[in-house]
């Protein structure tokens, strides 16, 4: 997982894979403010992650100035994201893209469930 400073903001480019399908997402928001991942329908798509109907639940995601979108949590399986397999991992599948210009959201569930740490040294040799 590639990480850099745009903005502000904390961006990561990374590969998320499931089932033997890769993508790589170059605009995903690491977010500590964010309590779940969340990532664009659109682009899950593209590698074969769909949103569940049957087993998912419908939730609502709240944003910036607390406006609430209607996604869907599901359990995946088989699922990598920046190298890190995950299994029964909780997800969320929205529209972030067009709502909010990130391909997703890197929530506390990932960064807790991969004991996530970020050395902004590294970060701040970049800029």
């Amino acid at each position: 997982m590639e990480l850099r400073v745009e903005d502000g903001l904390l961006i990561a480019k990374m590969g998320i894979e499931y089932q033997g399908k890769k993508l790589t997402l170059n605009n995903v928001l690491v977010d500590t403010g964010c309590s779940d991942s969340i990532f664009d329908t659109d682009l899950l798509a593209e590698i074969g992650l769909y949103v569940d109907y049957v087993n998912g639940m419908p939730t609502t995601m709240y944003g910036i100035g607390g406006k609430g979108e209607v996604c869907n949590q599901q359990i995946v399986n088989d699922l990598s994201i920046g190298g890190r397999v995950l299994n029964q991992f909780p997800l969320q599948l929205g529209i972030t893209k067009d709502s909010y210009g990130f391909d997703g959201f890197i929530g506390l569930d990932f960064m807790m469930e991969t004991n996530m740490v970020i050395d902004f040294s590294l970060i701040r040799s970049k800029l």
